[in-house]
């Protein structure tokens, strides 16, 4: 159970940060 938690956490976690990346490229990009 923890480690399933645990695996979900995981992987909201790097789509989040992927999102926050791909969105601070795009306005990177949009500045430049």
């Amino acid at each position: 159970m923890v480690l399933l938690v645990k695996i979900l956490l995981d992987s909201f976690y790097f789509s989040f940060s992927d999102t926050c990346t791909i969105f601070l490229l795009r306005l990177f990009s949009i500045s430049m």
